[in-house]
């Protein structure tokens, strides 16, 4: 027993400051079987003055303590899961607006894929099935009104089955065409051209059929002062400032002749329906024809009621 005593003290004295393993007697020869690159210096940067703390044993390791702080970390946020799961299940119908989806179903959603436990998917998976089951409500009734409503329903201004649309076309391909030989009786197209340009030997004949069909007045106008080819507009006339004018700044370029004024149709190649399309809305913007003439070009039918401002 004294024995142990004695050897005991010896121990002690030696761990102290002043004992040789403190000078760096026993230290040295400890750094010098470390791994090469290994310092005093990097040790003390992980665990400074590690022979002051002998004390703690096996528990010397520091780099545990991170480890610790991230599963702290993960049970903080699965405690956090947990409150918003139980916060959704606790929650009645009448909770859950539309306004509470939006703010909050996407924090549910990125709970469980950040953290994908049972519980969050199942959670997720709860609240989009209640918000699915809003929505198919909201569906259902909504055809109920417009059942009720007709003049609500858009079947009725372009019907969905293909007769009933190919008619709809054809009465108003016909009100476009007769709106059109009103329309040549009160003006015309400017058609501004060059000799050598594709895209005017590609319009020209568009605008050549428009003229046959409706007697359009349609003057051509060369900025090189030639003919097309194939004669095509052969009473042209020569450009003498007008297309500077009007800033034509490609061809082929059309302009719409107003009551007082010429107003751009179009700079560039036009099809024949795109080209119709075009007079049309140009002729409603400077009163050329009216809103209920213009209406009637559309393959809609009449706008809708306004009696549902009217009901209860």
């Amino acid at each position: 027993m004294y024995l142990y005593s004695i050897l005991f003290i010896a121990i002690s004295i030696l761990l102290k400051n002043d004992g040789p393993l403190a000078n760096g007697i026993g230290q040295s020869q400890l750094t010098s079987s470390l791994p090469r690159g290994y310092t005093n210096e990097k040790e003390n940067e992980i665990n400074p003055r590690f022979f002051e703390n002998h004390q703690q044993g096996w528990f010397w390791y520091k780099e545990q303590l991170v480890i610790d702080e991230e599963m702290d970390s993960v049970n903080s946020d699965n405690r956090m899961n947990a409150n918003l799961t139980n916060e959704a299940l606790e929650l009645t119908d009448v909770q859950f607006s539309n306004e509470w989806f939006r703010d909050n179903l996407p924090k549910f959603l990125d709970a469980a894929i950040d953290v994908p436990t049972f519980d969050n998917i199942k959670t997720y998976l709860f609240l989009q099935k209640k918000m699915m089951d809003k929505s198919e409500t909201f569906a259902t009734l909504s055809q109920q009104v417009v059942m009720q409503h007709p003049e609500l329903d858009e079947r009725n201004r372009r019907p969905l089955a293909p007769f009933a649309s190919k008619a709809l076309d054809k009465i108003a391909q016909d009100n476009k065409e007769k709106l059109l030989i009103e329309l040549s009786k009160k003006t015309g197209i400017y058609f501004f051209y060059r000799s050598d340009c594709p895209y005017c030997h590609i319009q020209a004949p568009i605008l050549k059929a428009l003229k046959e069909k409706f007697e359009l007045t349609i003057l051509a106008i060369a900025l090189d002062g030639r003919p097309l080819p194939d004669n095509l507009f052969s009473e042209f006339i020569i450009d003498k400032g007008q297309a500077m004018a009007l800033n034509v700044t490609s061809v082929p370029s059309l302009f719409l002749k107003g009551e007082d004024k010429l107003i751009p149709l179009s700079q560039g190649v036009l099809s024949y329906t795109e080209l119709i399309d075009h007079i049309l809305l140009i002729a409603l913007s400077v009163n050329l024809i009216t809103q209920e003439e213009y209406e009637a070009t559309r393959a809609l039918n009449l706008p809708v009621s306004q009696s549902i401002l009217h009901a209860n």
